[in-house]
């Protein structure tokens, strides 16, 4: 029914189209440049930072995909839940190392080693990324410090954390990022431009978001672009049902207080 209402293809909002309809605001667009300069220039350690929301893992899946098109070695890890052994097993793995079900931390750290001395000796970057870094065990973390300290050329690490947590990464690994990037939240401006362009990708050239509309996303969501985005994709669906002909801010004060109460039931249940 959404679709059909508004004349539209797909929505274009939601979680499920983030990689389809991205939407590069000023802030991602300045954390792709950096992150790129970080390569080019040959530096070692960057951090990228940004609160739940704002867009961390998506970033890091684009510049994943640009860094592979120039002919870099990449590998992406999400830390969460990896000890030590798990986190070298899938290291090996990512950077085409073929460890075997049963290999040892030592022989899995060495491969990873003679692999990384390898695309150095052939002037090749290798760059690894690596997810929630504040959700990484002590133990990983250290093994990230011990490669950073034996590979210092033509090897980029990428770290991504939540912004209040970046203490938990420690004092060396703070003391070696040569680049820190933060992630801000949207702004009103950023909120418009992401709505316009996710409709018109899909086929739509009028604006069905009021103002009033985009004010109260920005007032609501803090800003957040996970939350802009589920919001504005709940509002296309009540307004549709509604037979309204635009969404205005009346309809997201609805929709947000819905999904609040949706929320509030969900956490008492697990209690």
């Amino acid at each position: 029914m959404q679709r059909s209402y508004w004349g539209i293809s797909e929505c274009p909002f939601g979680v499920q189209q983030r990689d389809r309809y991205f939407f590069t605001s000023p802030t991602h667009d300045e954390a792709l440049a950096r992150l790129g300069f970080l390569v080019e220039a040959g530096q070692s350690l960057g951090i990228l930072a940004g609160y739940e929301g704002t867009g961390r893992t998506m970033v890091l899946e684009r510049f994943a995909r640009d860094m592979r098109r120039q002919g870099h070695s990449v590998c992406s890890i999400n830390l969460v839940g990896l000890d030590q052994h798990d986190f070298l097993w899938t290291l090996a793995a990512g950077l085409g190392c073929n460890p075997r079900a049963h290999d040892k931390a030592f022989p899995l750290a060495r491969r990873i080693q003679d692999r990384l001395r390898a695309d150095a000796l052939t002037d090749r970057t290798t760059i690894l990324i690596f997810d929630d870094a504040e959700q990484a065990s002590h133990e990983v973390l250290t093994q990230i410090l011990r490669l950073l300290k034996t590979h210092s050329c033509h090897l980029t690490l990428i770290l991504a954390i939540e912004s209040s947590r970046m203490a938990r990464l420690g004092t060396d690994l703070l003391q070696l990022s040569q680049l820190r990037i933060r992630l801000e939240p949207w702004d009103h401006e950023d909120i418009c431009q992401y709505l316009q362009t996710g409709l018109a990708q899909v086929g739509c050239q009028r604006s069905i978001f009021e103002e009033s509309a985009t004010e109260r996303l920005a007032e609501l969501t803090d800003g957040i672009p996970r939350w802009v985005s589920q919001l504005a994709e709940l509002a296309l669906l009540a307004a549709a049902s509604q037979q309204r002909h635009s969404v205005d801010g009346r309809i997201i004060e609805e929709v947000y207080q819905q999904l609040s109460a949706s929320f509030e039931e969900d956490l008492q249940a697990t209690y």
